[in-house]
């Protein structure tokens, strides 16, 4: 079933059994090595101390085209008599180990009781030491703590939790090619940013919601990326690694297009134009832009919209989910993730009846503009958005290939028969939820069954359970990909066509027009500048924590 890399170019063939249990055990203090005992070819012997990292024998085991960094395992059963102990906390079953036979050299481990393990690691046969004294190690080998030339290097775990120190990394996909149903959930973008462009072409009122798709998709793209990421990495590289590849994805862009937006307004006032309302408001309304502070800006009682800065509140609530859920999910342990995701699902609701009621009864009522628009805005009222989603990715089985589907539909019924019982009139243009969900506590519920029906219409489409032909398209997902483009340039970019068109094209040309000059506007700036920025992510803050290829 698998094969174990020598150093030297020989293989051995290996038991599956052996490779999950045996990564967790390791030399113990009283490690005794031998003159040529270790495969590495290191013959000095090492008595009642720690093996040097650079004098662990590199390996690796191929296992159904999967490989594993063998670190310990090669010296452990090389050195024959070395008493074993487990590494890793908590691990079920616990593993007694056996000293390996010195005559076959096979290593057997007992399980618990209810379940026998056999483990079988298969070495070349002992060599006697060779005469004379033992060769020297290369300069630059005992300079560097490198292994000696024609060895491959030993892989360097990074520390963890104590609970999961010693597991083995991820496996790293040997072609750049992004996986088949990643570029399914980049059609899934472009959808949500068309519904957003149809809302502000006021041709679908309840285009908003994609804004909510938006926020459930982040969640259910980071939160598996982060789960596994904490595994293996120390705090330090876990949060660097993260707010490194978010930073070079979301900070050039943002940033670049708040520089182009102010020498625009700055030209347009040297020009003459002091009376145009958007570019006034934004000269009042950039720092909150810059600051990723928008969201409360546009929660309060001075918002004003302008087309050149409004959209970026929705911006604003994603970075500020940024700050908190890495540290959520580094804090929770993974045992009880599921669970505190639910509390967070079921406190969604629960948070926005209370923004209401607090705006509604007590002296906030002066500070916000209109009620519905601040329970809408504030980032406290869709952490439960990402949660549904992160609670969607964490859900394995194959009954979710089934359900998925299902559910999302169940949930949007569930919504319009809400709608028949508590609505007087469904308005149909926005699907029965109108902007900002006023009326019949919509914002209290809506948001929840929305949230839950994109939740499973996005696991039914990673597992292609959901119409996957319009969710296959080549030139849908390379629209998915450059989506942040397309959010950001769009809003400005149908402001000016309104301006230049001023009525003289039909609206359905003019509306084509403004979709076409979004989507050309965003293809260039993604392949002349974000490409750039995205190629450093993979360079400076790997997924796998800087590991090399296998």
């Amino acid at each position: 079933a698998g094969q174990l890399d020598l150093p030297g170019g020989s293989r051995r063939p290996v038991s599956p059994l052996f490779l999950f249990p045996l990564l967790r055990l390791r030399a113990g203090s009283a490690l005794r090595g031998r003159r040529g005992a270790l495969p590495g070819g290191d013959p000095r012997p090492h008595v009642g101390r720690r093996m040097p990292e650079s004098r662990r024998a590199p390996a690796a085991a191929r296992l159904d085209g999967r490989v594993f960094p063998l670190r310990r395992v090669l010296l452990l059963a090389a050195a024959r008599r070395a008493p074993l102990r487990r590494s890793l906390r908590r691990s079920r079953p616990w593993i007694p180990p056996r000293r390996a036979n010195r005559e076959t050299g096979i290593a057997r481990a007992r399980a618990a009781p209810r379940r026998r393990l056999r483990l079988l690691l298969r070495l070349p046969p002992q060599r006697p030491p060779p005469e004379g004294p033992p060769p020297l190690r290369p300069r630059s080998s005992r300079r560097n703590g490198l292994p000696p030339r024609g060895l491959p290097r030993a892989p360097r775990l990074s520390r963890g939790p104590p609970s999961t120190r010693g597991a083995q990394l991820p496996a790293r996909a040997a072609s750049p090619e992004r996986n088949p149903m990643i570029k399914a959930l980049d059609s899934f973008r472009f959808y949500a940013f068309l519904a957003v462009f149809l809302f502000h072409v006021e041709l679908f009122d309840g285009g908003y919601l994609g804004v909510q798709a938006f926020f459930v998709l982040s969640g259910f793209l980071l939160t598996p990326i982060l789960v596994e990421t904490q595994r293996y990495m120390s705090l330090r590289r876990y949060m660097a690694n993260f707010y490194g590849r978010r930073m070079l994805r979301i900070f050039p862009l943002y940033y670049l297009y708040l520089l182009a937006a102010g020498l625009f307004v700055a030209i347009a006032f040297a020009l003459g134009h002091h009376h145009e309302p958007a570019l006034v408001l934004f000269r009042k309304q950039w720092l909150w832009a810059a600051t990723y502070l928008y969201d409360f800006f546009y929660a309060s009682a001075a918002f004003r919209e302008t087309p050149l800065l409004s959209h970026f509140w929705s911006l604003a609530v994603e970075e500020q989910f940024y700050l908190v859920w890495p540290l959520f999910i580094w804090l929770v342990p993974r045992q009880r993730l599921v669970g505190a995701l639910w509390f967070v699902v079921l406190l969604g609701p629960l948070v926005r009846f209370g923004i209401y009621w607090a705006g509604a009864h007590t002296g906030l009522s002066g500070w916000v503009f209109y009620l519905p628009q601040t329970v809408y805005g504030l980032p406290f009222s869709h952490f439960d958005a990402f949660a549904v989603g992160g609670l969607a990715a964490l859900a394995t089985g194959p009954q979710w290939r089934r359900s998925a589907y299902p559910l999302a539909l169940a949930a949007g019924l569930a919504g319009l028969a809400a709608q028949g019982i508590f609505a007087e009139q469904i308005s149909w243009k926005a699907l029965g939820y109108p902007p900002f969900m006023c009326g019949e506590w919509k914002l209290v519920w809506g948001y929840s069954l929305l949230n839950l029906a994109f939740a499973c219409i996005l696991k039914a489409v990673k597992t292609n359970a959901f119409l996957p032909a319009l969710f296959s398209p080549a030139p849908l997902q390379y629209l998915g990909k450059i989506s942040y483009g397309l959010y950001v340039y769009h809003y400005p970019v149908i402001w000016l066509f309104e301006r230049a068109g001023n009525g003289r094209l039909p609206p359905l040309l003019l509306n084509a027009l403004m979709l076409a000059g979004t989507i050309a506007v965003s293809a260039l700036s993604y392949e002349l500048f974000e490409k750039k920025f995205i190629a450093l992510k993979d360079r400076w803050f790997r997924k796998d924590g800087g590991k090399p290829r296998h």
